[in-house]
């Protein structure tokens, strides 16, 4: 069924069906507005309380109120193992980001933006490619690791919204409220890595509010 998106001002909205029950009315796994803008902890405004460690990254003020800003490397939220878990049925994936990336592009790194992989084992991964600066969402179970690049390309230095939804087996990304791609892509396997807002190894560069 198609998720009830509300309007909304925030950083990263997650939504949920159960997988024993995918006709089920989808839910509010996470909810991350960035309101606070001080602190070592990402607050969740979801039920779930996925309260984020923040990791090697600094609060800026932004046209949106306040926002993350996150460093070539090291700088992540870490949401631990538990949200990763809640989003391995149907699910959709909102967020706002705005790359600030140098050199742009850059094929030596990936611009990450959720990330709960064990690379071909379990979870899923949400990233900008570097070298061609496409949205690309990757799922990994059992060795299976179905992925896709977005059409369109995301600009340096200016704000996308960007989304991300699973049905069943298909995958579909949209980018400024375009459609943009849908594609063929199994469920990944329940992550064992914590979910992370950004990425330790291939951080985000830029600003995630």
């Amino acid at each position: 069924m198609t998720p009830k998106l509300a309007q909304w001002v925030c950083l990263l909205v997650a939504w949920a069906s159960a997988a024993t029950a995918p006709a089920a009315e989808p839910r509010l796994a996470a909810h991350y507005t960035f309101d606070q803008g001080a602190g070592a902890v990402l607050k969740d405004l979801g039920p779930g309380a996925h309260n984020g460690k923040i990791r090697n990254a600094e609060w800026v003020k932004s046209a949106r109120g306040h926002g993350l800003a996150m460093q070539r490397t090291g700088s992540c939220v870490d949401c631990g193992v538990e949200l990763g878990r809640k989003l391995t049925a149907d699910m959709t994936v909102l967020a706002w980001v705005k790359l600030g990336a140098d050199p742009f592009p850059d094929g030596t790194t990936n611009w990450t933006i959720v990330d709960c992989e064990d690379y071909t084992r379990s979870g899923f991964i949400v990233r900008v490619d570097g070298q061609t600066a496409k949205l690309y969402y990757r799922a990994s179970s059992a060795g299976r690791m179905p992925g896709s690049f977005s059409r369109a390309t995301l600009k340096n230095g200016t704000y996308h919204h960007v989304a991300v939804t699973r049905r069943g087996n298909r995958v579909s990304l949209l980018i400024d409220g375009r459609p943009d791609t849908s594609f063929a892509a199994g469920p990944p396997a329940s992550p064992s890595k914590p979910l992370t807002i950004s990425s330790p190894g291939q951080s985000f560069q830029g600003v995630i509010d």
